[in-house]
Parts: structure tokens; C-alpha cells; sequence
């Protein structure tokens, strides 16, 4: 299976953040990849293969792996904690919120085939889906409101990419 994961790179400079070039996004993702390929997960017999390319602030991933993750979301939520948890460059960039502008992820067949996609840019969203991806708990009622809201609005986003995929 094949598996892309686009994120929608933030291109507006921040205060002492102007050195964030394309570069630097694709020195922390080479190695981010290069520690997750290094990882028990490969160890384990699994076969992930690791491809990407920045075109006009959108970094592309593309991910080949013999491990089936049946949608979207869940190829999302095991690359990004995978890559989360094996770079701490990755999870600044994350965290610090420059990741957070768009994502895009979809499944391929091995023919090539979609099989299925979302495409997020709601920030709300995906601040839920990163910190879903980290295994982060939400306290506050305010939170735990926008968490149900959320989940619920990604839900109803499977269902569609479900009905078109059909």
C-alpha cells in the first residue's frame, strides 16, 4: 500500500523564525525518516519505504509500507507519532505550530488506485488531529468540546471519502 501525507508548510515569516527555509524542513524530515527507518518498527520485519518533496510550501511524504493502516486517519496518526516520536526537530515543528496549516492524506492500492483521502486546513482540526497523533488528552470542557466537534467533523470527512472511494 501507499500512502501520501501532504502538509501545507506555513510560508509567512514569524519573529526569529526567518531562518525556517525549505532546507530546514528537509534536514528535520530526513531526519525524522532516517530515525524512524532506524527504529524497532523496521526491525520488526516491516518494510517502510520513505519518499518526499517540498513543492510551493507543500511537503509531500509519500509512504510505502507491507503494514496495511485501513484509512486515512490511522496512516496519519502512525506516521506522524512515529515521526513525532523519533525527532525532536520534527515535534518542535509541530508543536510550535508551523506544521499546521493543511494536511492532505490519502491511500493508494499497489496499482495505483486511491483508494480513499481526506484534505483538512481547518486549524481546529488538525491541532485535534496532532495532538490525537501524540496520544494528548484534553482537560478543559472547552476542549473536551471542541475535541466531540472535531472528532465528529473528521468522522463525517471518512464517511465522505468513504462514499466517493466507492
Amino acid at each position: 500500500m501507499r500512502y501520501e501525507i501532504w502538509f501545507k508548510l506555513a510560508n509567512e515569516e514569524k519573529e526569529n523564525e526567518t531562518d525556517f527555509t525549505e532546507a530546514k524542513y528537509k534536514n528535520v524530515i530526513e531526519n525524522a525518516i532516517t530515525n524512524f527507518n532506524n527504529s524497532g518498527n523496521v526491525a520488526r520485519n516491516r518494510k517502510h519505504i520513505f519518499n518526499h518533496s517540498i513543492d510551493e510550501h507543500v511537503l509531500k511524504i509519500y509512504f510505502e509500507s507491507d503494514v496495511e493502516l485501513e484509512s486515512p486517519t490511522k496512516s496519519f496518526r502512525f506516521f506522524s507519532k512515529n515521526l513525532i516520536d523519533n525527532s525532536d526537530d520534527f515535534r518542535a515543528l509541530v508543536i510550535g505550530g508551523r506544521l499546521l496549516k493543511g494536511v492532505y492524506t490519502s491511500i493508494y492500492e499497489n496499482d495505483g488506485t486511491e483508494q480513499s483521502s481526506i484534505d483538512i486546513s481547518d486549524e481546529q482540526m488538525i491541532t485535534t488531529l496532532i495532538h490525537w497523533c501524540m496520544g494528548k488528552e484534553v482537560q478543559s470542557a472547552e476542549e473536551k468540546k471542541n475535541k466531540t466537534n472535531t472528532i465528529g467533523r473528521i468522522k463525517a470527512l471518512i464517511m465522505e471519502c468513504e462514499k466517493m472511494s466507492k
